[in-house]
């Protein structure tokens, strides 16, 4: 599902309203920043009574072409770290997309990921972007 982001009146865009959603820690299914509310496109029942949660993997170019899919939900557990989500990916998809994780850049809630043991909020979007070129 497409991300639904109000623009505020105040200009701030779609890039803007996202960091400072993730600045300010709000990065659930939906964040408010002002007048911008942003929402991650996910049911609001991302929290089961299990205790675990959903993330949206959205798969970009090369990536999409080895999950054989363009995006979808993952059930991971409450705890779980970007490393564990990856982990999840390769076990479903095998091999091909295996390889080209190793070369991915990845984003969570449109922040780049430095560090793949950071924490998965629920309902968060994990978006897989493997190298680009041309132009």
């Amino acid at each position: 599902m497409p991300l639904a982001v109000r623009t505020a009146p105040n200009g701030e865009n779609k890039t803007q309203a996202r960091q400072n959603a993730s600045v300010d820690g709000r990065m659930g299914s939906e964040a408010s920043t002002g007048n911008a509310v942003i929402g991650t496109g996910i049911e609001e029942d991302t929290e089961r009574e299990n205790g675990s949660t959903v993330v949206r993997v959205r798969y970009f170019a090369a990536a999409r072409s080895a999950a054989g899919v363009a995006e979808e939900d993952v059930e991971i557990g409450r705890q779980a770290s970007v490393q564990d989500v990856l982990a999840m990916l390769r076990d479903r998809h095998g091999e091909r997309l295996a390889t080209v994780l190793t070369v991915c850049s990845l984003l969570l809630n449109a922040v780049v990921v430095h560090d793949s043991g950071a924490a998965v909020p629920a309902g968060a979007e994990l978006d897989v972007l493997p190298p680009f070129a041309g132009g």
